[in-house]
């Protein structure tokens, strides 16, 4: 079906789901909750289609303690969300589906971590609250219900693990690989001495038949992966955007800025923590044409840099 025809016809709910993110993810230490009424309707129209912000409507949350299946906490969902194809459903004013939520390359508590690449799938049930009355902290909860379903653990073309760990190290390409993207451009690995992949997540797309695009920051890279998180394409961007040392090598550390390429911060203080990369992902399902954003300008661009970012 095409994007616009679906949007058409899930309409309604889409002003719903749009808001799951920031749902999913909001934090409240009080006793009851007051969900914001907004006073007017803040509304856009896309292609002859209304889209009504009205606030917060539901509120869900995974306990903090809660472990997935490698028996690691699964801490914030901080770097992707999306809907799961074929999985959202619609009865009467109830809603449910099934996201697909990314929790970023660790815990980084002192800097990146050998931390597998995954991604959780967590069956929602959506039942919007519009009502003026403030909820009890309880029976807020439950216009949002969330419960873990299933992990996915990622693997390079090697049938490794992959890692969050900072990338000392450079796998060469394989031959070819600039003309064919189901070969292996150069990657950033862990060390010389351990050449598993190293990836940090932060855009997501979702396709049909359970595959799964995302893009990477280290790289910057855009990884697709089977159903079953085996790596199948790598897509290298232009040589501009690759971060390059003053040797012109590729290094993509996340510690110090290149010479050229991607910035590794945003003009803070140098920290593990902060990178300017492929930030975002999403496709164009009628031309099939994927789209990227980059956080900050490049290093020759002017970085982080408030007069360019």
């Amino acid at each position: 079906m095409e994007l616009e025809s679906w949007c058409k016809l899930h309409s309604g709910a889409i002003k719903h789901i749009m808001l799951l993110g920031i749902s999913v993810l909001l934090c409240i230490a009080r006793h009851s909750l007051a969900l914001p009424r907004l006073t007017a309707y803040d509304s856009a129209t896309l292609n002859g289609v209304t889209y009504v912000n009205k606030g917060i409507v539901a509120f869900g949350l995974i306990p903090s303690n809660a472990t997935d299946a490698t028996g690691d906490t699964m801490g914030g969902f901080g770097s992707a969300i999306a809907l799961k194809r074929g999985t959202f459903r619609r009865n009467n004013d109830t809603f449910s589906g099934t996201l697909l939520a990314r929790p970023d390359r660790g815990f980084n508590v002192d800097g990146p971590i050998d931390y597998q690449a995954r991604q959780y799938e967590i069956d929602f049930l959506l039942t919007p609250y519009y009502g003026s009355e403030n909820l009890s902290f309880e029976d807020a909860q439950k216009t949002l219900e969330l419960s873990y379903k299933k992990i996915i653990m990622q693997y390079d073309r090697l049938h490794k693990k992959t890692s969050g760990s900072d990338p000392t190290a450079v796998r060469k390409s394989q031959p070819q690989s600039q003309q064919n993207s189901f070969l292996d451009p150069a990657l950033p690995i862990v060390s010389k001495e351990d050449n598993r992949i190293v990836i940090d997540v932060e855009g997501l797309v979702a396709n049909d038949d359970g595959s799964f695009w995302v893009s990477d920051e280290y790289g910057p890279y855009i990884y697709k992966f089977s159903a079953n998180g085996q790596l199948i394409e790598t897509i290298q961007p232009p040589d501009a955007f690759l971060p390059r040392d003053t040797a012109g090598s590729l290094n993509f550390t996340s510690i110090t800025d290149p010479i050229t390429g991607r910035s590794a911060n945003q003009g803070f203080p140098l920290t593990y923590f902060v990178f300017a990369c492929f930030e975002g992902l999403t496709l164009d399902a009628d031309s099939g044409l994927l789209y990227t954003m980059l956080q900050s300008a490049t290093v020759q661009d002017g970085g982080g840099d408030k007069k360019t970012s």
